[in-house]
């Protein structure tokens, strides 16, 4: 200390913590508005932590959103995905029929916003005020591209819930979403799209990848497509992780947990994590689609032995440690490498409660001190060394726990305190000599100190830096010691000595990656893996007790022995190891006899049920195992639900066929060009040469066939009227629009010309003319009940696409063809649109009805018909009116306006893709039929009454 005050030292401010809120509503009644926190790192927005807010009717309190790379301001174009550890179920069939934390804000706080790191908290509730969610959040600063955010959770249930039955959102704690909205007409709005793959880790602690479609189709009555549901029974393994990502490499987003053991408290609960997974195209539109795909973690609720566990004790308590992380070029195996990391120091992360944080306990901790015995070195060899240059032999003592390197130190007679560097006189620089020694702790024996060691069993190996005569290290001393208060050994060096082995198979082939272990007790002397001759030097301590050899093929233990390496063995010990080996190949085939059409990798277990990992891939059918030592173990296939297990009893090369049983229901709708059902159809699907089909009368295919990719093709009368590509990976309904024209409409329209020619010819031989007008406007008002009232028209290439809206059915229906596909969907239309749809065909059959009640009453003066005349125009006015502001706001959000032209963007279904079309759209038909009866009632309501009959009527109506 000096006696005056020293200047704080400047360091730069790399990031930044600021409260903020949005607000925008693109399309009427589904905001788009958050109270968030925004996270800055050197001028970039990586992060925006919501407290409260909506997204297209869903709630976002603790929700975490990412930004697209390099984002410097907060728009809802600029994100890319979220991950939400908000604690929810359903308790309804509604889309909104949840109760979230993500609801209602109860508190929030900043902790700490430093220059390297930022920490806040919030606590949440739901609106039914039976869920409790406390997070406490910490970010750092990175200067590259991959980021993290960092989360320790805390959930509550507050009241016994009852989750609604089948509801896959269950209890969940934690989700990850990617995907967004795609629009034509509003550029703000096109947000996020969907990654192709779902990778996590399973219960056997394996990756598991689905593969995702990146556009999902629109299923009318069921948006919800399950990749993955409670039923599937996945839990995750010890250390777990979900991903979003582009595979191999690329782009990738992660959620990672410290672990599946999150249970703190929970009557009849069962601890792990479990996951659920689907995808949605909710609201679809020409022009607009919401495509999403969502991983869920939440209660381990469903075991096929007891069943769905619906019921959310008032005690339940779970507690974890989470990250999320985003990779923007190293794919999956960046996930791998950081999950080892977060787990690695997660111990370093604080608790929290209530009040978001508390200080932990620190552990006890002690001095082990190791005095060495019979090591010859040079005096202070390891310091004069470092200030010479020259290399003088010294001793180094490492410190292990479960073979783990924890710390290393040079043993010393005298022990040396830091030289001070800031000594500027003569006097300063020789008081700094003389201090350079720490007297107190000098020594007649060499020794080493470690300090601050936790309670536990650890290893102290001993090694000589420098020895003369060697290149390497030496390898002269082991002990193993547990540390339960501060304590003092003795450990004596010994010459190393060398332990050379050659490790060949049955055959005689070298045994390449075998793991070879010396070890002593409980604890690791030496270990390595032989190379490609199948050799391997390790070394140890020479010792008057006998070390135990372990030899391990692909984590199985295939050879064991004892030896001895006393310092009279100057040669050390060397011996040829054979060991037995075999191979397991197996074929896999799906119940058609194919090539599963899913990534269905088999993993080998052993007798204790750990994981040997994955099967090498030969061939789309053909895998096989490493070479393994004879043993016993069991051959695991899955896929969601579906398991296959084969025990081995390995005692040579073993060759297995299994036909993996997977087989799901899948229910085809096959509608027409309106939206209505196709009878009398046949539909075939092929896949990889085989082919099946199935004729149905009703329009409704039912399939039973193994997951996998399908073409699929649809003749009625042998006329090809559909073909698409179909995922089967679960049990489904799916719909297949086809270009059928139904006769329906042609039948009508055929029977309405017949009944205007009877009628007028009926009308003109009494001579009535103006019955004969009146009929026409009732013909054309019910033409256009079953015509297309609103329409797109496009193409490009060899791609045409159509567009129609109808009345009957009230559906909007989309059909796309070329020559490689003929296919369509339904898009989404709100309640509100429905309900104007219905309202427009009420006022034409109310229209209807009013022009036909003069042909049946007699009005010598008139006034009758006079007034429902008049209230038939209000009727077709209204009808007109109402179509056009409601397809009007529709379009807005779609397409952008009621008439136009240009590029939309249109999915094409079963093919993952999107077409750019050049395209003009307004409306159609049924609008402009209606609209030309409206003119020719006016006309005739005109025709009938000349001046005077008008100046009277108006007068009376002023009376």
């Amino acid at each position: 200390y000096d006696d005056s005050e020293k200047p704080k030292t400047q360091y730069e401010d790399h990031v930044s913590i600021s409260e903020s809120y949005y607000r925008y509503e693109p399309i009427s009644g589904y905001p788009l508005e958050s109270s968030y926190y925004k996270i800055e790192d050197d001028g970039i927005i990586p992060y925006i932590v919501s407290q409260e807010g909506q997204f297209m009717g869903y709630n976002t309190g603790q929700h975490v959103t990412k930004l697209i790379e390099n984002a410097t301001e907060v728009l809802p174009k600029y994100g890319d995905l979220f991950a939400a550890f908000d604690f929810k179920y359903c308790y309804g069939d509604g889309l909104f029929d949840y109760s979230s934390t993500s609801q209602k804000l109860l508190n929030k706080e900043v902790f700490v916003d430093g220059n390297l790191m930022l920490s806040f908290g919030m606590i949440s509730t739901s609106k039914n005020d039976d869920l409790k969610t406390t997070v406490h959040y910490k970010y750092y600063h990175c200067p590259t591209s991959t980021t993290r955010m960092r989360a320790h959770v805390k959930h509550e249930s507050l009241k016994d819930i009852q989750v609604i039955s089948e509801a896959s959102t269950d209890g969940v704690f934690a989700s990850l979403q990617s995907g967004g909205v795609k629009s034509n007409s509003i550029e703000d709005l096109n947000i996020g799209s969907i990654l192709p793959y779902m990778h996590f880790i399973n219960e056997y602690d394996e990756i598991f990848s689905y593969d995702l479609d990146t556009d999902p189709d629109y299923i009318p009555n069921n948006p919800d497509i399950r990749i993955v549901s409670y039923e599937d029974d996945v839990d995750l393994g010890n250390q777990p992780w979900i991903s979003f990502n582009e595979g191999e490499n690329g782009l990738s987003h992660a959620v990672l947990f410290h672990s599946n053991q999150i249970l703190v408290s929970g009557e009849n609960e069962n601890d792990g994590l479990q996951l659920n997974a689907f995808q949605m195209d909710y609201p679809h539109l020409p022009g607009l689609e919401n495509n999403i795909a969502t991983i869920q973690i939440g209660r381990n609720s469903y075991e096929s032995s007891s069943g769905h566990d619906l019921e959310i004790p008032t005690n339940l308590i779970v507690e974890f440690d989470a990250e999320f992380f985003t990779s923007r070029a190293e794919g999956v195996n960046s996930i791998k490498t950081e999950a080892e990391i977060f787990n690695a120091i997660i111990g370093e992360t604080t608790s929290s409660n209530n009040e978001y944080d508390s200080d932990e306990e620190d552990t006890e901790k002690y001095t082990l001190t190791v005095n060495i015995h019979q090591s010859p070195s040079f005096p202070l060899g390891s310091s004069l060394s470092a200030a010479s240059g020259i290399n003088l032999s010294f001793i180094t003592a490492e410190l292990y726990e479960n073979d783990v390197y924890l710390s290393s130190e040079s043993a010393v007679r005298i022990p040396m305190n830091p030289l001070n560097q800031e000594a500027t006189t003569i006097i300063e620089k020789i008081s700094a000599m003389i201090g350079i020694i720490d007297y107190r702790n000098i020594s007649l024996q060499k020794r080493v100190v470690f300090n601050n060691v936790k309670p536990g069993i650890y290893t102290i190996k001993l090694f000589m830096e420098n020895a003369a005569f060697s290149s390497n290290r030496q390898y002269i001393g082991f002990t193993e010691v547990e540390v339960l208060e501060d304590k003092k050994i003795s450990l004596s060096g010994s010459a190393q000595r060398s332990v050379t082995l050659s490790i060949i198979d049955q055959n005689g082939e070298y045994v390449n990656d075998a793991f070879v272990e010396i070890q002593k007790g409980s604890s690791i002397v030496s270990r390595g893996f032989s190379d490609e001759h199948g050799s391997i030097i390790l070394t140890a301590p020479s010792d008057s007790e006998p070390y135990e050899l372990v030899i391990s093929l692909n984590g199985e233990e295939c050879f064991k022995e004892t030896f001895q390496l006393k310092s009279l063995q100057r040669r050390g010990y060397t011996a040829e190891i054979s060991i037995e080996r075999y191979n397991i190949d197996i074929d896999v085939k799906d119940t058609w006899g194919l090539p599963t059409g899913i990534d269905l990798t088999p993993i080998l277990l052993n007798q204790q049920e750990e994981s040997l990992g994955y099967a090498e891939s030969i061939s789309s059918s053909s895998y096989r195992f490493l070479p393994l030592s004879p043993a016993k173990y069991y051959v695991v296939l899955q896929y969601k639900s579906v398991t296959y297990r084969e025990e081995i009893d390995l005692q040579k090369d073993t060759s297995l066929s299994i036909t993996f049983p997977a087989i799901y229901s899948v229910d085809i709708l096959v509608l027409d060009n309106h939206g209505l059902k196709c009878s009398d159809i046949t539909l075939t699907i092929v896949r990889d040469g085989k082919e099946k089909s199935y004729r149905d009368e009703s329009g409704t295919c039912h399939l039973e066939v193994p997951p996998g990719r399908y073409t699929t093709q649809v003749y009625q009368n042998d006329v090809l009227i559909g073909k698409r590509n179909m995922m089967v990976s679960s049990d489904s309904i799916q719909e297949f629009v086809t270009n059928k024209e139904p006769i329906y409409p042609i039948l009508i329209y055929i029977a309405i010309i017949i009944i205007a020619g009877i009628l007028s010819y009926f009308f003109y031989k009494k001579k009535p003319f103006n019955k004969i007008l009146r009929i026409f406007p009732i013909l054309l008002l019910l033409a256009s009940l079953i015509s297309p009232w609103w329409s797109i028209q496009g193409s490009i290439d060899s791609v045409n696409t159509i567009t129609n809206l109808f009345l009957i059915p009230s559906k909007l229906i989309t059909v796309t063809s070329s020559s490689a596909f003929i296919t369509g969907d339904q898009g989404y239309l709100p309640d509100l649109f429905i309900t104007m749809i219905q309202s427009i065909i009420g006022l034409i059959a109310i229209s209807v009805f009013l022009m036909i009640i003069p042909y049946f009453i007699q009005d010598k003066k008139g006034k009758v018909t006079i007034i429902v005349q008049l209230f038939t125009t209000l009727s077709l006015l209204g009808c007109i009116g109402i179509f056009i502001f409601g397809m009007s706001t529709l379009s807005e959000i779609s397409v952008g306006t009621l008439f136009g032209d240009g590029v939309l963007d249109f999915s094409i279904v079963g093919q993952s893709k999107y077409e750019k079309i050049p395209c003009s759209w307004g409306p159609s038909i049924g609008f402009y039929l209606s609209t030309t009866a409206l003119v020719l009632h006016v006309l005739i309501l005109a025709k009938d009454f000349n001046k005077d009959s008008w100046r009277k009527i108006w007068n009376k109506i002023k009376r």
